[in-house]
């Protein structure tokens, strides 16, 4: 079992029952008890310091500065450098070697008695101390210090080295001098050599010493040397099974008998031990149930089966970590970072930074980032609730519950939970199922601690600091030491230390065994002195009355002055907050609900109408529920009622009717309109119960509108919070915070989810949920976040997912939100806006109220009324009776002219309640005569009407923030606040250096001022802080602002000239032209230098590569992707845009009103002495301007001067071009802030470069509008545009400021900027990769990255080598793995040619070699064909071979003469040569043929004369063959038979048919026919007729023919056995002959070693018994059963059961036993043994051979003897021996061998005299080894 705190655990390993270890003591800090030491304690800030720097990557120092702080203030300044030596000892271990002593002047090195300086000495054995202890070292390991030479020991007593003899023994009882003899339980003890050696005292037995022991216990007087009660067995360390070490002293006293162990003072047997575990005992037999272990107790200790089981993380305040696998640490960081990251297939994170809320430093939450699959939630507030970019993907689902102060995120397919409380603490719960498969700072789950520091690059350390930096999200880096803030105010430490004391208190003693409360109350100590400096100053100190406030005062009685209530009209009902919000309002504005039916609100319904509503979300309903409270207004003493929606109209109540009436001066309105509040007498249950309760530790769930039974989260641990409590027939409305009636839950309109569901063929949305089925599967539909928040409810819970057919009803599926019993303060239900997944309302936070009203049935009423419609009276009349009835309720409507009524009828179940339902009364208006028909609808008012009489005051009513009428004098006043101020509120017009700022925070009385903004254009024009401007036209070095304390300096350098944007262009001596822009920003401040290169995107701190953010010391510089943000210390701000290089320098408004700038940006308020030199010298004249420039130029060897600026204006030159530019439609939307006339006077009459490029100038034109916030989108791809980089484009009046980028995509939000500006942005569907790097990629190819920075997707391999081969392949999980090069995917060329191969060729930076086909002529036919007849060889080569061609031409004149032959008649000589020939040869050839070739007839064949066979024209004739004839298409009747004849002069015969009788008449009979003749009336031919007719014959199933007295049998039908016999006589139904049938029963009763066998005779019916088995009878008559193939004796007779043919069958043999010699086996010292059961015997040697054994005995020398048994080995065994007849001695030769040592060894025992107490060492020599050898 695992243990809750270290105490228990180290107590579960206790030898000794004599110790008794404290538990779960408080840490008290030394330096509180010793304050005398605390200087030394101070020593221990070395540690943190630079000193001690180089190691802190290695090792963190947080803890040994704690324990050297702890050490120095317990002993002062010793302690204090055995701890500094010791971290240093640590540090040189990693190669880090520290020199402290130099730093601090206590622990400087000074060697004293005797002790030599080592650069490398080892404690180990060399102090006296170590002599007495049996503790192990090791020699080798050594550190710097002292150490006494070599011989000596370092003696603590007297402080210096001694020789061994003279050193103090050092024992548990204290020390001894040497040669100083002590007595001890056990005897004298004499000190020699730094050993205490002890020697038992010999006693008499008449005088060993008794002691009383109580019953069932003995006492044990330590007459043996060790044992006692220090050695006694316990139930405790009974498992260890323990012997008492040599070294214990001997305890007498009372023990256990042997067979029983102590426990608590008394004896056990150890069956019976209890078993301990978290501080409890557990009976034997006893089962113990964990998540991982199934534990059952016996003999004290428990037996345990493990199962896979989850593991908890935790990690709460800002820096406190406790991981899956126990490993506590604190690190401290801001930024975003890995709490868990999953190293599998499936893509799990989870992502946490900690949020400073109040821009105090102070942490009070943290933002998260949940990832799984395809799903991302993210949490940005407290609230508890997704944001609405959250993304919901297939395989992904989740829960979310509200529990407590908890919200509960759980993925049941993926096994993970997170509880967050909506501040710091997360706790994450992850199944068995990813053991193994996680990292980042919760560990790696693998049961391991020690390993749980493993960084993302799979490097195990031992900083905390360096951990968790290698798992933060983009470029953060952190110190390596953690201040402890306790140790650094000692002011606070008292406080700090009396509240955290509260974890040691009996408060949390139930907790002590289960949890280790040290690590808590250091992190307590830590926050709370953390807390007034930055860190988690929350305490969890919730108030649940927040929520009883809600619910409202009450129930109160409203009572008319003067007047008692009528009998049926009772309003008793709870006064809440407004609906509608008036934070303006000086008096209290309030809601009436209904105290018995919770969710029900008095409402004005028209002008004067008032009836019960149930709550609905919206404006409206809250306007109309609203009404603002006045005391004694109209009566002291006194409450009135005044309607929001109707200002002058009140509420009135008289004793017949209650109604919305406007105000008037009478003396009857003001009396019932006064109200005095009386608290209800009705006993009302609901609202003595309905109350919400804290809680520490409660079941999250609870009986809601959408869980009633509560059944839905019990899966959920225990979770504190605040609960409601109602009664057990309400449940909880989740929107209203309220107990209500079930059928009173408020039901809101669906609207579609707030995320958007995700799936990787669906990358689009709609709005409110418009599903677009054109571009999604069916399967998936894309959500996007909707404008309508009103939420969903079902029957149960909140349910969203992706379906086919959304059912906005009833959602069940991927995302269920739970709001069973799960709230917070922080739901408030507000009027803005709200996602569907979150119960809200439109009532303030401090709605709480609900009111009782008499119970109302479903009403409806008619009313008859005029078109106006003043005043309403609404009267009730009831009939009391015990059984329903009907109650009339009249509505009297009062107008000028004529009044009406309205019956309204209803059914009450009591006398005095009216029941009212969800639905609202309504009225219809049933015109008179005199009106017309009209509908009664809210109408809208007009914010404050002006009463037809003076006012009585106190009365106001708040139009605005500023406005306001006020009842003066009885008359109502207008008082409009901005109409008095003390200043200027108009907004000045700041011109060229944009917006104005605001510097007070009165929204009635604003003041402005222009801001210190300056602005370099990219074309190098410089706007300063006071409007004025400069040009640059040169490259070098540029001090732009200077400050006391700080510098900015912008260096112009060359750079591309293509982008028009980032430079201007200057004709160079050799007549073209160079760009020159601004490239470098040097920011220089007291402790450091940032160089800012925007062109190659880097940054350097103190000439060192910077990661980005960089913050330090109020400096903070962050490259967002579009622009460099820098803040300095002085108060600087700078944006610095990318795409244009457009930098606006921004002089803070708080740090300005002090410290001037100078520079090329001057601020001081006075435009115009902004031209100020460094020496004060202000220039006036444009012809000094280039003076300006060099004087604020840092010093530079180019002395190259250029100037772009002359002294025109639009006075005196032409600004026609530029005012016709600047007056084109697309900037006309700036002339109100910058005007055309000024900005061409300015800027462009001075300027030579804006005169020949007007793009540069309209540029620095918009630069400026920007500013001012004004948006222009001017260029064009034909006008002044913008290149962009590949993959971006051009977009005007970017508002962001900082870029979606790989990095931030988890939980990018767009913040606005301070100003536009125009930028070149990614294409749709890319974000940039990083915000340094230049590419744009899309989100799949934000997984890796490979070493020069270049996006890699997942899956992707690349070479990260120029020259050679290093291959790397990026993961799922986003790792990058080194992969080995996978050849078999090279194609292979098809080499067609001949004489080609493919030839494998390593070109430089491939990793695979590059196939190519080459020629080899070594592998072509060489051999040349031959060549005769004329040709001659011709050898050639073509493209479409590599072997050469060799062909043969011809040659005419090599060719021999050739004489002509002599045709025939019929031929004539011709001259040819053959396809392969060369040379010509003579042929005679046929003349052609004049006769024709006959046509043969059927039957014929084509033939030539053989005479004629040789002639040119052979004679053919035609031959008749009769096989070559057609077949006679001739049919003959039956009967008749086709004949033929031959005709003459043809060669094929005719057919006809001729009679002929033969068999073929004859029929084809069935089974048991005959064919038979019959005689036939009409003869054909006189032939014989044939039919079939039935055999005499029996047929047996329709195949087997039986003959009369035939029998058939086995005919087999389950066990009966069938015989059919053919009778003699013919059946009359078959015409065969009859059948007899019979049955035999072949049921046989076999034996038990028997089975039956069918009989294989056919003419057996039944079969027999056959043996599978063999039967014995034994001698006393039992039977036994043996399988075939098995074998037994018995009375020496071999039995043999075999398996035969008929079955099973015994053989019986007889045993037959070799010959034996008892006697001779006895004298060879053999065993006579029998075997086959006793039949034969044999002979069996004792196998004792030679061996080295082992005896313990007591050594006893004269009166010297060993303390205790000593074991000493000898030889012992047999050997062979023989005696063998040798020929050639003609004798016996006799063999002996004899057990005998192999070797031997001095061995020494300490043997104790007991004459003269002294000790003397006793050699003896004992084998090695023994063996047989010879004598």
């Amino acid at each position: 079992m695992i243990e809750g705190t270290p105490q228990l655990h180290a107590n579960a390993w206790k030898v000794s029952s004599a110790c008794v270890a404290p538990v779960n003591l408080p840490i008290i800090d030394p330096c509180e008890m010793n304050q005398h030491n605390v200087f030394y304690a101070s020593q221990c800030e070395v540690l943190m310091g630079s000193v001690f720097a180089p190691c802190h990557g290695y090792i963190s120092p947080n803890i040994f500065q704690q324990q050297c702080r702890y050490q120095a203030c317990r002993c002062g300044s010793s302690c204090l450098c055995t701890a500094l030596a010791h971290y240093a000892y640590l540090c040189s271990k990693h190669g880090v070697n520290v020199d402290f002593g130099s730093h601090v002047s206590e622990c400087g090195l000074v060697c004293l008695g005797g002790m030599l300086y080592h650069s490398c000495v080892s404690s180990c054995g060399r102090d006296c101390r170590a002599l007495s202890s049996t503790e192990t070292c090791d020699p080798n390991d050594c550190a710097e210090g002292c150490g006494c030479p070599a011989g000596s020991y370092h003696d603590d007593v007297r402080q210096r080295c001694v020789q061994l003899s003279h050193c103090h023994c050092y024992s548990m009882g204290g020390v001894s001098q040497p040669g100083e003899v002590t007595f001890s339980a056990s005897g004298p003890c004499l000190c020699r050599n730094g050993k205490m050696e002890c020697v038992p005292e010999e006693k008499e037995e008449d005088s060993v010493e008794v002691g009383e022991c109580p019953e069932g216990k003995v006492y044990h007087s330590c007459t043996e040397q060790r044992g006692g009660v220090a050695c006694a067995p316990t139930c405790r360390n009974l498992m260890l099974n323990l012997t008492c070490p040599p070294n214990t002293p001997c305890v007498p006293g009372c023990v256990c008998p042997p067979g029983l162990v102590m426990h608590h003072s008394e004896c056990y047997y150890p069956e019976n031990c209890p078993c301990a575990w978290l501080g409890l005992e557990y009976l034997p037999g006893e089962n113990v149930e964990t998540p991982c272990y199934k534990c059952v107790c016996h003999r004290g200790y428990f037996n345990c089966s493990y199962s896979p089981c989850p593991a908890v993380c935790t990690v709460y305040s800002d820096r406190h970590y406790h991981t899956f696998d126990g490993l506590e640490y604190d690190y401290h960081s801001d930024c975003q970072v890995y709490l868990l990251k999953s190293l599998g297939e499936t893509e799990v994170s989870i992502v946490a930074q900690n949020k400073d809320c109040y821009e105090s430093g102070i942490v009070c939450m943290k933002i998260l980032v949940v990832h799984v699959g395809l799903t991302k939630i993210y949490f940005t507030d407290n609230s508890g609730n997704p944001s609405p970019s959250s993304v919901v993907g297939r395989g992904s689902e989740f829960e979310l519950w509200k529990a407590g102060y908890y919200t509960v995120v759980h993925f049941s397919s993926q096994d993970l939970t997170i509880l967050w409380d909506r501040k710091t603490t997360v706790h994450i719960r992850a199944g068995p199922r990813w053991k193994g498969l996680l990292s980042g700072l919760c560990g790696n789950f693998d049961s391991v601690t020690v390993n749980d520091m493993t960084t993302s690059s799979h490097m195990e350390v031992n900083n905390a600091q360096t951990f968790g930096d290698s798992w933060s999200l983009g470029q953060c880096e952190s110190d390596h030491v953690v201040e402890r803030p306790c140790e650094g105010d000692l002011g606070r430490q008292p406080y700090a230390k009396r509240e955290c004391a509260l974890l040691y208190s009996d408060v949390f003693a139930p907790c002590h065994n289960v949890v280790d409360v040290a690590w808590f109350y250091r992190n307590c100590l830590t926050d709370t002195c953390n807390c007034n400096r930055g860190g988690d100053c929350e305490c969890f100190s919730y108030d649940c009355e927040y929520y009883n406030q809600e619910l409202g005062d009450g129930p109160f009685s409203l009572r008319e002055t003067g007047a008692a209530a009528a009998p049926g009209l009772l309003f008793n009902f709870m006064i809440t907050a407004g609906l509608q919000k008036d934070k303006t309002s000086r008096v209290p504005v309030v809601s009436l609900e209904s105290a018995e039916r919770p969710n029900y609100f008095l409402v004005v319904s028209g002008r004067s109408r008032l009836q019960l509503e149930q709550w609905s979300r919206g404006p409206e309903f809250n306007r109309r529920a609203t009404f603002i409270q006045h005391q004694g207004l109209f009566l002291p003493g006194h409450t009135s009622f005044e309607l929001v929606s109707q200002p002058g109209a009140f509420l009135i109540l008289t004793r017949t009717a209650a109604r919305a009436q406007r105000y008037d001066t009478s003396e009857g309105f003001k009396a019932s309109s006064s109200f005095t509040l009386e608290e209800s007498s009705f006993v009302i249950p609901y609202r003595m119960m309905c109350e919400w309760r804290y809680q520490s530790c409660a079941s999250p769930c609870v009986h809601t509108c959408s869980d009633p039974d509560a059944t839905r989260c019990h899966f959920l641990p225990l979770v504190e919070g605040c609960f409601p409590r109602c009664p057990k027939n309400m449940v909880l409305d989740e929107v209203t915070r309220r107990c209500v009636y079930i059928e009173d839950c408020v039901s809101l309109p669906p609207t579609p989810t707030p995320f958007a569901y995700y799936n990787r063929a669906c990358h689009h949305s709609t709005d409110h949920a418009s599903i677009n089925n054109s571009s999604c599967s069916s399967h998936y539909y894309c959500f996007a976040h909707s404008h309508s928040h009103n939420p969903i409810r079902d029957d149960h819970s909140q349910h969203y997912h992706d379906n086919p057919s959304p059912n906005y009803g009833n959602h069940r599926g991927h995302y269920t939100h739970h709001h069973g019993g799960y709230y917070s303060p922080h739901d408030s239900y507000s009027s803005s806006p709200h996602y569907s997944y979150v119960f809200h309302s439109n009532l303030h936070n401090r709605y709480h109220a609900i009111a009782i009203i008499p119970k109302l049935p479903p009403t409806t009423a008619a009313t008859t009324s005029p078109t106006s419609v003043p005043e309403t009276t609404l009267e009730t009349t009831t009939t009391p009776q015990t059984t329903p009835a009907d109650t009339t309720i009249a509505i009297e409507t009062t107008s000028p002219t004529e009044p009406s009524t309205v019956v309204m009828t209803t059914t009450a179940p009591l006398p005095t309640t009216i029941e009212l339902t969800t639905e609202p009364i309504t009225t219809e208006i049933i015109p008179s005569p005199e009106t017309s028909p009209v509908t009664e609808e809210a109408t809208t008012t007009h914010p404050f009407l002006l009463p037809t009489t003076p006012c009585s005051p106190p009365y106001s009513y708040r139009i605005d923030d500023c406005a306001e009428l006020i009842c003066f004098n009885g008359d109502l006043l207008l008082h409009n606040s901005s109409l008095h101020c003390r200043s200027n509120t108009t907004q000045p017009q700041c011109s060229l250096v944009g917006m104005p700022l605001l510097i007070n925070t009165d929204p009635c009385c604003p003041q402005w001022q222009c801001p210190c903004r300056c602005t370099v254009m990219s074309d190098l024009r410089v706007i300063t802080f006071d409007g004025n401007n400069v040009a640059l036209y040169d490259n070098g070095s540029y001090i732009l602002v200077n400050l006391p304390r700080e510098t900015i300096i912008g260096t112009v350098e060359k750079c591309p000239t293509s982008q028009s944007v980032n430079s201007i262009r200057r004709t160079s001596p050799t007549g073209g032209t160079s760009g020159l822009c601004f490239k470098k920003l040097n920011i220089t401040t007291s402790s450091y230098r940032i160089i800012i290169n925007r062109l190659d995107r880097t940054v350097t701190v103190n000439y060192r590569p910077a990661r980005l953010p960089f913050s330090r010391h109020a400096l903070y510089v962050e490259d967002t992707g579009s622009m460099y943000l820098i803040h300095t210390p002085g108060g600087v701000s700078v944006q610095w845009y990318h795409s244009t290089g457009i930098m606006v320098l921004q002089y803070i408004a708080t740090h300005n009103a002090s410290v001037p700038t100078r520079g090329l940006c001057c601020c001081n308020g006075n435009p115009e002495d902004d031209l100020r030199l460094p020496n004060g010298t202000v220039v006036r004249e444009v012809g000094d301007m280039v003076l300006f420039l060099q004087a604020w130029r840092v010093h530079t060897t180019d002395e190259t001067e250029h100037t772009r600026r002359v002294g025109d204006n639009c006075t005196i030159g032409d600004c026609s071009n530029c005012l016709s530019m600047l007056h084109q439609r697309a900037f006309m939307p700036c002339h109100s802030k910058v005007s055309p006339e000024q900005f061409c006077d300015i800027m462009w009459a001075g300027d030579l470069h804006y005169k020949d490029h007007q793009c540069d100038f309209l540029a620095a034109y918009v630069a400026v509008c920007y500013t001012h916030q004004v948006c222009i989108s001017w260029r064009r791809h034909n006008f002044c545009p913008l290149r962009c980089p590949a993959g971006k484009e051009y977009q005007p009046c970017v508002s962001t400021c900082a870029s979606r980028t790989c990095v931030n995509r988890e939980y990018y939000e767009e913040t606005t900027c301070s100003f536009i500006r125009e930028e070149c942005v990614c294409r749709g569907g890319t974000i940039l990769h990083r915000a340094d790097s230049p590419y744009c990629v899309t989100e799949d190819r934000c997984v890796c990255t490979d070493n020069e920075g270049n996006p890699r997707a997942p899956g992707e391999e690349w070479n990260g080598s120029a020259r050679g081969c290093c291959l790397y392949r990026c993961m799922e999980n986003g790792s990058v793995v080194a992969v080995e090069p996978d050849c078999h995917s090279v194609p292979t060329p098809l080499c067609e040619r001949e004489g080609e191969y493919v030839l494998d060729v390593l070109e430089e930076g491939a990793c695979c070699p590059k196939k190519i086909c080459e020629c080899n002529m070594t592998i072509c036919d060489s051999d040349a064909p031959p060549c005769d007849n004329g040709n001659r060889l011709v050898i050639g080569y073509s493209a479409l071979s590599c072997c050469p061609e060799y062909r043969c031409e011809c040659d005419p004149m090599a060719c021999p003469p050739v004489s002509a032959p002599n045709c025939r008649e019929d031929q004539f000589l011709v001259e040819v040569r053959g396809s392969r020939s060369c040379c010509y040869s003579y042929l005679c050839v046929c003349e052609s043929c004049i006769e024709p070739i006959p046509t043969c007839s059927h039957g014929e064949i084509l033939a030539v004369d053989l005479n004629t066979t040789n002639s040119c024209c052979p004679q053919y004739h035609c031959v008749c063959d009769v096989n070559l004839c057609p077949e006679s298409s001739v049919t003959c009747a039956p009967g008749l038979t086709l004949v033929q004849t031959a005709v003459p002069g043809h060669c094929c015969p005719r057919h006809h048919c001729e009679c002929q009788c033969g068999d073929s008449s004859l029929p084809i009979c069935q089974v048991g026919e005959v064919s038979v003749e019959v005689s036939d009336g009409s003869p054909n031919c006189g032939c014989p007729q044939h039919t079939c007719q039935k055999d005499e014959v029996c047929l047996f199933q329709g195949v087997t023919v039986l003959g009369p007295g035939q029998s058939l049998v086995q005919y087999f039908e389950g066990e009966l056995c069938y015989t059919v016999h053919c009778l003699h006589q013919r059946d009359p139904d078959s015409g065969f002959y009859a059948m007899e049938i019979t049955s035999v029963n072949c049921t046989q009763k076999c034996g038990p070693h028997q089975v039956y066998a069918t009989s294989s005779d056919p003419h057996v019916c039944c079969g027999s018994c056959k043996n599978v088995s063999c039967t014995f009878t034994n001698e006393n008559g039992t039977t036994e059963l043996f399988a075939a193939g098995s074998s037994w004796v018995e009375n020496c007779t071999r039995y043999d059961c075999m398996e035969t043919a008929v079955g099973a069958v015994i053989l019986a043999s007889g045993v037959v036993c070799p010959p034996f010699n008892d006697t001779e086996c006895i004298q060879n010292g053999g065993v006579v043994q029998s075997y086959v059961d006793g039949c034969c015997r044999t002979c069996k040697e004792d196998g004792k051979t030679c061996k080295r054994v082992a005896i313990r005995t007591t050594i006893r020398k004269d009166d010297c003897r060993s303390n205790a048994p000593v074991t000493v080995y000898s030889c012992d065994g047999k050997c062979p021996s023989a005696t063998i007849f040798n020929f050639n001695i003609n004798s016996h030769a006799r063999f002996c061998k004899c057990c005998r040592e192999s070797g031997l060894q001095t061995r020494s025992v300490t043997l104790y005299c007991s004459r003269n107490a002294t000790v003397v060492d006793y050699n003896f020599q004992e084998p090695l080894d023994c063996s047989c050898q010879w004598n």
